[in-house]
């Protein structure tokens, strides 16, 4: 599994406050989730303050992932911009691994419904075109109230209010 390995060794070693800030540029792994894949490296800067026995670290990066559109299907990229901070204890070989980190924030960062545009279309529901590139033919159905999916809770709280 891959990893992204900070030491921190020069930075515990120097007194309480001191601050650095490393430029992080890297290759991660698609997170485990259906739909997405990264498209560019990680890119970013990692800030760190020693606080003692603990090291607070501020991180800002920029990532491009790549999404298939809930509604139509398709591919679209873009771009995520990940901030947070976390506080880490010190461990004996003074390194911290920020990647499962990162993995948390862009999960968290992407959207339980991806759309290509806000207004995205989608597909015809009779023939599968997509509706952003062309209109299809088919005549779609009309809503009447026997088939608008809560008619029939419509006529039982109207019977209730009624009776």
């Amino acid at each position: 599994m891959k990893k992204i390995i900070v030491d921190l060794k020069e930075l515990t070693a120097a007194p309480t406050g001191t601050k650095d800030v490393i430029s992080i540029d890297a290759e991660i792994p698609s997170p485990d989730k259906e739909n997405i894949e990264i498209k560019t490296p990680l890119s970013g800067a990692l800030k760190l303050t020693n606080l003692g026995k603990e090291i607070l670290a501020e991180f800002s990066f920029k990532i491009e992932i790549t999404f298939i559109c809930s509604r139509c299907g398709e591919k679209f990229s873009k771009v995520i911009n990940l901030k947070n901070k976390k506080t880490y204890k010190l461990t004996k070989d003074q390194k911290i691994d920020i990647l499962p980190d990162i993995n948390e924030e862009i999960i968290l960062a992407i959207p339980s419904k991806s759309l290509c545009k806000e207004k995205c279309k989608g597909l015809c529901p009779a023939c599968g075109q997509n509706l952003n590139k062309k209109k299809c033919n088919c005549k779609t159905v009309a809503k009447t109230e026997s088939n608008k999916p809560f008619a029939k809770l419509k006529s039982l709280l109207e019977r209730k209010n009624n009776g």
